[in-house]
């Protein structure tokens, strides 16, 4: 199966389940993905870009969080004014504070005339604080200040200018456990614990993978000379079953890598891949984790109704055959016995539990309804199993 050939089928029926309001959004925020984390961060950003308050975007390392801070600046009102990125963790200590706010003429030695700070410089635009967390406590306290008043003074200078950016920050590493262990200033956490984009690791949403794929191919194919057409099934197997622990840009990397040396070739083959990658297809160990799909990775909520705890195995279920067929709905939709309209609803959680009363202990027990299953893990609920139990118990 070519790469061309499943990102069609699945972006034609992606239009067709998710709600209308869901294509617009997919078009304006470059975000690439069907999956129902996806569609639920798309909507969060097309919500927020146009509130004037701050946002704290939470990911891994490589899920692109600063490409959700510059789609909520794109999308918000002053998109032509400009977008600046600091790395809070890149900047050296000794400069990030004339850096953001700026120094006055003499402030100190090479100081030969007045500078404005980032933060003035972006005047209505975005300032996005990449990595708070590995910010010194020192300059958190100014950043704080500047929260608070609306104001930034320049190092050498007893006038304070009024700040008119909006402020988006980002973290992969939990605020709450760097807060406990005095990494991050209480105030300032809960000055910055704003409406929150979590994005979730590619692991999590492996059925935008094939999107992704089709994604860095076309963006690398021109840019490299490369006439890759179609990929490999061993590759397809890597690319879909891999931990991805550094997520969609391990995944663009790894795919940069194998288009390389893929020059001339219209197929990705395994050979391509980087040595690493080869080395673990070879001994069968270190690249992927599709040993860990079973039933046993299910999470399923703790002290809820039935109904409720079938609706969340459901969908996990229906991604983890998704995953074994290679995302291939049709086949999924014909193991699970059902129908695609219905895999989508499943996935997408639009197919909501009913929650029932509970019955008195001494009533008598209710029949199944046409449209419950007997349990896990029949697939038709008319046929099981010879000598299995069709009244729900064990």
């Amino acid at each position: 199966m070519s790469p061309k050939q499943a990102i069609d089928w699945d972006m034609a029926n992606a239009r067709t389940s998710l709600t209308l309001s869901v294509k617009p959004v997919g078009d304006t925020t470059g975000i690439v993905g069907v999956s129902p984390a996806i569609v639920r961060v798309r909507q969060q950003i097309v919500r927020l870009a146009a509130l004037p308050v701050c946002v704290l975007i939470r990911g891994e390392t490589g899920t692109g969080k600063e490409l959700v801070a510059q789609a909520l600046h794109r999308l918000g009102p002053h998109a032509e004014a400009p977008f600046i990125a600091v790395n809070c963790a890149a900047i050296p200590e000794h400069l990030l504070e004339s850096e953001l706010f700026g120094y006055r003429r003499g402030a100190f030695t090479g100081a030969d005339r007045d500078t404005p700070g980032l933060i003035e410089r972006a005047g209505l635009g975005t300032v996005f604080f990449d990595e708070i967390g590995d910010m010194s406590l020192y300059h958190q306290a100014k950043i704080l200040r500047v929260l608070q008043e609306k104001k930034v003074r320049r190092i050498g200078d007893d006038i304070e200018r009024p700040v008119h950016c909006r402020f988006i920050f980002a973290t992969h590493a939990p605020l709450e456990d760097l807060v406990q262990h005095g990494k991050l200033r209480k105030d300032l956490y809960f000055r910055i614990w704003t409406p929150c984009v979590r994005l979730p690791a590619l692991r999590d949403r492996r059925e935008d993978i094939p999107l992704l794929v089709e994604f860095f191919l076309q963006k690398y194919q021109s840019l490299l000379g490369t006439q890759v057409q179609d990929i490999h099934p061993r590759v397809w197997d890597f690319l879909l079953h891999h931990s991805w622990p550094g997520n969609v840009r391990e995944l663009e990397s790894v795919l940069v890598s194998a288009l390389v040396e893929a020059r001339g070739d219209t197929v990705l083959r395994p050979e391509h891949l980087p040595p690493e990658v080869q080395l673990g297809l070879n001994e069968g160990t270190g690249t992927t984790d599709r040993d860990e799909f079973n039933l046993w990775t299910i999470q399923v909520p703790r002290l809820q109704p039935l109904a409720v705890v079938r609706a969340e195995f459901e969908r996990q279920y229906a991604q983890l055959v998704l995953q074994e067929t290679r995302f291939d709905k049709s086949r999924s939709a014909r193991i699970l016995g059902i129908c695609r309209a219905t895999l989508y609803h499943i996935l997408d959680g639009r197919r909501g539990p009913v929650v029932k009363r509970t019955q008195p202990e001494d009533s008598p027990r209710p029949g199944l309804e046409s449209g419950d299953h007997p349990g896990f893990p029949f697939a038709d609920p008319g046929n099981p199993p010879h000598g299995a139990r069709t009244d729900g118990g064990s």
